[in-house]
């Protein structure tokens, strides 16, 4: 009898044990769809009415999805030298060690826009803000430590926003590169409210009535080249 109710007392504590686990790993799911920044993203965007380039309304807030086109000014990735309207680049550093352990560390976090049209078929808007936020898909990966040394490219870019790729002892430290574009060709996602305006007034060659997707006073201009967004 003894026995059993030990037994009984076992089995109840492995059963809570489990369910405080299986809560947790719940819990933590529950919390990566809510503020990961790809699910926030997509949540904002659906939200949005997709549209033909060609059926754009003024005033409408819409997504559309077309081919990107460079305009005269462009921008150069710095990690990779490509051509692109849109760059973001992450870089982290390897730090700790001992009994403590070791963890990744952001030292860098920058992005940089330029207008772009996107294409479809016969019809072209502009995307233009200076209030953008994008979800990139990172094609660019680089990494460098003990016995990979960085390439003069990364170890300029490192120089250029104050921190090398050694330490003081003139051993590499360890560090990922990470970098995502929109180039001409891709096929791009963007959302914005629809304006139309002259070509002249935002410095572009002629006179014509262009259309253009802009920020409104709550919310950016959402821009990206990710697959399983662009096909929502």
């Amino acid at each position: 009898m003894n026995i059993t109710g030990k037994t009984f007392i076992l089995a109840q504590s492995d059963g809570t044990a489990l369910a405080i686990t299986v809560g947790l790993i719940i819990l933590l799911i529950v919390c990566v769809i809510l503020f990961h920044p790809w699910f926030r993203f997509v949540r904002a965007i659906k939200k949005i009415q997709k549209r033909k380039i060609s059926d754009l309304i003024t005033g409408e807030h819409v997504r559309v999805v077309g081919k990107l086109e460079l305009l005269d000014r462009l921008l150069v990735a710095p990690l990779s030298d490509r051509r692109c309207a849109y760059f973001q680049v992450e870089v982290d550093l390897r730090k700790g060690g001992g009994q403590n352990g070791s963890y990744w560390s952001n030292i860098i976090n920058k992005e940089k826009f330029v207008p772009f049209w996107l294409t479809e078929g016969n019809s072209r808007v502009l995307i233009a803000s200076m209030n953008v936020k994008g979800i990139l898909k990172t094609d660019r990966d680089y990494d460098s430590g003990l016995f990979n040394d960085a390439t003069d490219k990364l170890k300029q870019y490192l120089n250029e926003n104050g921190y090398s790729s050694e330490n003081i002892f003139g051993l590499n430290k360890r560090i990922q590169y990470r970098e995502g574009v929109l180039e001409s060709g891709e096929q791009v996602m963007a959302a914005g409210i629809v304006y139309r305006t002259t070509a002249d007034t935002l410095g572009l060659p002629g006179s014509d009535v262009i259309t253009v997707l802009v920020s409104g006073d709550c919310f950016p201009v959402y821009v990206s080249d990710d697959p399983e967004i662009v096909i929502k």
